[in-house]
């Protein structure tokens, strides 16, 4: 009888439906600490859009694009074309962020990077343990990428 009463009244609680940057945010934290693609289609240096459509995949049951890519140079042409993401200005909790490979490289930072935005953390690949953590701030990231890199950075929030 007080199971079932339980019952009745967990069925009045008014559900909480999540939008879809919770969704992402939970995801990507989900996997802090671990290797969100332990199979390696690319190897843990270059990693970090392999880890992230891992994660993509892991919340919305697809990849970005019509196939997963490992490039963010590729990455981003899929986000701008893609019918789920639309592109932001400013980032909140489960948020994408973005600086491609060929948008930006210089004093040494050569290679783009891509995570999902936490609080004011940013959820992605490590390339020196090939674990999903949280390795940059908001501002870190804007400060390594952007100012040092001269990187174009790119925010997406997915639609539905």
């Amino acid at each position: 009888m007080l199971e079932h009463l339980k019952a009745i009244l967990k069925s009045l609680i008014p559900v909480h439906h999540m939008t879809p940057n919770e969704i992402l945010k939970d995801w990507a934290l989900s996997y802090v600490g671990t290797d969100a693609s332990p199979d390696d289609e690319a190897s843990d240096i270059y990693g970090c859009v392999d880890s992230f459509e891992e994660v993509i995949h892991s919340a919305i049951g697809e990849y970005v694009g019509a196939k997963k890519t490992l490039s963010t140079y590729y990455l981003r042409k899929d986000l701008l074309n893609s019918q789920r993401f639309q592109r932001v200005y400013n980032p909140k909790p489960g948020t994408v962020i973005l600086c491609a490979t060929g948008y930006g490289g210089k004093n040494g930072v050569k290679n783009g990077h891509v995570g999902i935005v936490i609080d004011d953390r940013i959820a992605s690949n490590d390339s020196r343990t090939g674990t999903w953590e949280l390795a940059f701030t908001l501002d870190s990231w804007l400060r390594y990428f952007q100012k040092r890199g001269g990187y174009e950075v790119l925010f997406f929030d997915l639609k539905y």
